[in-house]
């Protein structure tokens, strides 16, 4: 960058005088480390796996931006059961949802009806299919779990059979 001058005669003797004025963009660049759940997406891209990724992009001047991104995706692994049968034979007698190191966790079951019959904020604590103390009937019930994930609060709902 700078202002640079050239003078120059021809053989006349009359000089011309030529001033450029520069000045050279140099190249942007910005990193930026997300932690994500299962994927993110940068850039109209959908990113599964963790690494670095790079873009590269161009002003309206032609001057480049080159943007990285460090990216550390975490593999969400729940296992939720459709059915269980607290019938007291020892075989899956609980709700149990089996879940990687996930934080902030919280479990609601409703009934058909909506009405909250069971909360938990502990991934140790589930449903024994009792509500007040008394066996539920048979029947589907809803569920809904909250957990943080990287930055974001995820939700899932479903349904669950209750067998005797």
């Amino acid at each position: 960058s700078g202002s640079y001058t050239f003078t120059t005669s021809n053989f006349n003797g009359c000089d011309s005088i030529a001033i450029l004025n520069l000045n050279i963009d140099s190249i942007t660049t910005s990193l930026n480390s997300i932690t994500a759940c299962d994927s993110y997406i940068w850039n109209g891209n959908k990113y599964n796996l963790s690494g670095n990724y790079i873009f590269t992009t161009s002003n309206s001047s032609g001057c480049d931006s080159i943007a990285n991104l460090d990216l550390s995706v975490i593999e969400v692994n729940i296992f939720i059961p459709n059915t269980f049968t607290p019938n007291k034979d020892l075989i899956n007698e609980e709700f149990v949802i089996k879940l990687n190191d996930l934080i902030d966790y919280k479990l609601w079951i409703f009934n058909r009806w909506g009405e909250e019959i069971f909360y938990s904020n502990n991934s140790n604590n589930s449903w024994d299919g009792t509500f007040k103390g008394l066996i539920c009937q048979d029947g589907v019930y809803l569920w809904k779990i909250n957990y943080l994930c990287g930055n974001k609060i995820n939700e899932k709902t479903g349904i669950v059979k209750l067998l005797k």
